[in-house]
């Protein structure tokens, strides 16, 4: 007997739902500046929850930055910039095993707004890159990260 013969419900049925689940972020495929899908945030108490396994990420802010095929290739730590950004390592991640990666902002320097290939980074309050995950990320060109 196929699959969907056991339930009482249509397969139009399902597909509308299948919708409405999207619509509410199940299989939202976007990622986070922090380098972690969209999935992986929760909003509580007015702030921002990112928990990635079994470890949580300091993520202040929702900030979609790009669309991935597969957000699993995120479960990434932040070590650094660039390709040690949790971002980036994602990213290089999912080409490497074939999976699709789409910007879907404008490539624009956070500190500048010069246009053009950005390097992800945690920056502590002050606005200075630092090697570890601060709950702040930027993209920036990179003159603003060889001058920070």
């Amino acid at each position: 007997m196929d699959g969907m013969n056991g339930f009482a419900f249509s397969e139009e049925e399902a597909e509308k739902a299948m919708v409405e689940v999207k619509k509410m972020g199940r299989f939202d495929r976007r990622v986070c500046a922090c380098g972690h899908s969209l999935g992986r945030h929760q909003r509580v108490d007015g702030g921002v929850v990112c928990t990635v396994g079994k470890q949580s990420c300091p993520c202040q802010t929702i900030r979609p930055v790009l669309e991935a095929s597969n957000t699993k290739t995120f479960m990434r730590k932040t070590m650094g910039s660039g390709p040690m950004h949790a971002l980036g390592s994602g990213a290089f991640n999912a080409i490497k095993n074939s999976e699709t990666v789409e910007w879907i902002v404008d490539l624009k320097c956070d500190y500048c707004s010069a246009l053009g290939p950005i390097i992800p980074c945690a920056v502590n309050d002050n606005g200075k890159i630092v090697d570890e995950a601060t709950g702040i990320d930027v993209l920036l060109c990179r003159k603003c990260v060889e001058d920070n």
